[in-house]
């Protein structure tokens, strides 16, 4: 009970500092990082076939017209939960930066509700319809428009694919259940891997006390239709739908995300988290922590259950449908993806290529995107080497795949 009291109080100094320096400072975007490391950016506008408005960075280097090596396959970056597209634009040791001075065509994705994808062709997102989606409909509608559109741009029939996180998730939603996207990867890189979340489970299975009040807070918001959740720098205060850190009713989880805000701008120099998402997406994620198992959304009764998927339970998503090549990078000391679930997620993919597990025990989750301490950037660059030596090797296959007429998703 003492450490339960004492970070409380811990966070709560957080929150206090949060509030004392986060106020409406500029945000720094995705061109601005680009622009400041030396590159050139385009900006790309992708429609999802239901009406969603992404945006997609391109990073330009000198050699993307005359390359000094020619790389096969374009690179697709994706960000986790309540990021974007600058959670691999934070220093030059960022992923995006350290690939595109390797020569490789990197692509950076926004998902449907962050700052940068707050868009649609039809419904405003300042009501409460736009926010109706969770990662099933990201993974679904979201990443097969970003792949069709890299593709069909770069005139490639395959691409590589790095998510971090909900990056990850949404990608096994796409290849378990839309399987022909199989073939048009690659290889797909899994970077703090997040299916099953069974880490927590002592405090945050549907059982215990933790859960119910996680998930009945979720739910009062959802039924007040505020269903926009921490909208980033200017966008806040646009919508009344819209539920950020100081509107939280429950002191704890004020004070904590309050916490991870002001840390990661103490880390980043920037206001870079939290980034706006649905509440769905988060009671998403909570129902399956909650069930320790990697599912559909769970509407809460059999009819509604019924019509979304033609059974009265939300099915699970079958990994061993995922024939796309992956490799997967897990941290022992990741706060959220165990490695536990890491290696249970490895066990059911049918084409892993490659496992790293980086054993330094402060190497976080967000040390994946940037460096939260001194000592994990040696880390974080010899993971950055290994996945530069993973796609130069996957591009070889890939090259003399071409001139073979029996190449799959397997090889």
């Amino acid at each position: 009970m003492k450490s339960f009291d004492f970070m409380i109080e811990f966070s709560l100094i957080g929150f206090c500092l949060f509030n004392a320096i986060s106020c409406q400072q500029k945000v720094t975007t995705s061109i601005d990082r680009i622009k400041s490391a030396g590159f050139k950016e385009e900006v790309h506008k992708v429609t999802t076939l239901d009406g969603y408005v992404l945006t997609l960075f391109r990073i330009v280097t000198s050699s993307n017209n005359k390359p000094k090596v020619q790389r096969q396959h374009p690179v697709l970056i994706q960000h986790g939960l309540m990021s974007n597209s600058d959670c691999f634009l934070v220093d030059g040791d960022g992923l995006a930066f350290v690939l595109a001075r390797d020569n490789w065509d990197v692509w950076l994705g926004n998902i449907r509700g962050n700052y940068y994808s707050r868009e649609h062709t039809r419904i405003s997102p300042n009501g409460t319809e736009f926010w109706n989606y969770s990662w099933h409909e990201m993974g679904q509608r979201d990443i097969t428009a970003m792949v069709n559109y890299i593709l069909g741009n770069t005139g490639k029939a395959r691409l590589n694919y790095i998510g971090h996180s909900m990056g990850t998730t949404m990608f096994y939603v796409m290849a378990s259940t839309m399987p022909s996207y199989n073939k048009k990867i690659n290889t797909m890189i899994s970077l703090a891997p997040a299916s099953r979340m069974t880490k927590w489970d002592f405090v945050s299975n549907n059982t215990t006390f933790f859960y119910q009040l996680v998930h009945d807070e979720l739910m009062k918001y959802i039924l007040q239709k505020r269903v926009e959740a921490f909208p980033r720098g200017e966008i806040k205060g646009m919508s009344k739908h819209q539920v950020s850190i100081e509107d939280l009713d429950a002191l704890y989880f004020k004070a904590s995300f309050g916490l991870i805000n002001w840390l990661v701008k103490v880390l980043t120099g920037d206001d870079i988290f939290p980034d706006g998402t649905s509440l769905r997406t988060l009671l998403h994620y909570t129902q399956n922590i909650g069930a320790g198992t990697f599912q559909r959304f769970d509407y809460g009764s059999g009819v509604r259950n019924m019509l979304a998927w033609g059974t009265e339970y939300p099915l699970p998503y079958k990994l061993n449908k995922i024939q796309a090549p992956v490799a997967v990078y897990y941290a022992v000391g990741d706060e959220f993806s165990s490695e536990k679930d890491s290696e249970y997620l490895i066990s059911k993919l049918p084409n892993v290529v490659l496992k790293m597990r980086i054993s330094a025990l402060r190497f976080s989750h967000a040390d994946f995107c940037f460096t939260t301490a001194p000592e994990n950037l040696s880390e974080r660059r010899r993971m950055h080497t290994s996945i530069k030596n993973l796609l130069r090797q996957r591009d070889d296959i890939k090259k003399v795949c071409q001139n073979k007429k029996n190449c799959d998703a397997k090889s």
